[in-house]
């Protein structure tokens, strides 16, 4: 089970939730909307391009696959999951 970002408040049981099925929890935190402002304003006085970063693009759906294939170490860049 993975959390991506935050989104406002989760609650739930650990030991029905989690335990009693052996699942593990993971979550994920980047940065916020205001962050990546700065970060693209940083890129563009360092002339850094992101078309250059990012080698793989994924829709939602196929955010599994995106995770595998970055898990897998099978790119050579950034990997996006476009909403």
């Amino acid at each position: 089970m993975v959390f991506l970002g935050a989104g406002g408040e989760v609650t739930f049981a650990p030991s029905p939730s989690l335990i009693h099925h052996q699942l593990t929890l993971k979550g994920s935190w980047v940065a916020g909307l205001g962050e990546m402002k700065d970060l693209r304003a940083f890129l563009a006085r360092k002339g850094l391009h992101t078309e250059l970063t990012v080698t793989d693009r994924f829709p939602l759906e196929q955010t599994g696959d995106a995770y595998r294939i970055f898990d897998e170490g099978r790119t050579t860049g950034k990997v996006v999951v476009i909403p």
